[in-house]
């Protein structure tokens, strides 16, 4: 497992209420939520980097999709296992 950091950060009450929301909604954790933000901002600034200096575009989309493409693979599984992590302790309930 990875390393993890603890930082605290301020958010304005709606832009906290709006992540909580989605967290809920997701069924994930706020820290989960503001990951996966702080992943699309990177993945954003990095093609309009690649767009804007001229350079090689296709190197930069390549990249851009294969991040995207294993973060949500990953995602996939993770999301799968839970499912049955919790159908398995739904059963076990059940019997």
């Amino acid at each position: 497992m990875a390393s993890v950091n603890e930082v605290s950060i301020g958010l304005p009450a709606d832009v906290a209420e709006s992540a909580v929301a989605l967290a809920q909604a997701q069924n994930c954790t706020v820290d989960e939520v503001l990951r996966e933000a702080l992943h699309r901002y990177e993945d954003a600034d990095r093609m309009m980097t690649a767009i804007s200096s001229g350079g090689d575009r296709s190197a930069a989309l390549e990249d851009f999709l294969m991040d995207y493409i294993v973060r949500m693979v990953h995602q996939s599984r993770a999301e799968l296992a839970a499912e049955a992590r919790e159908n398995s302790i739904g059963e076990r309930k059940a019997s």
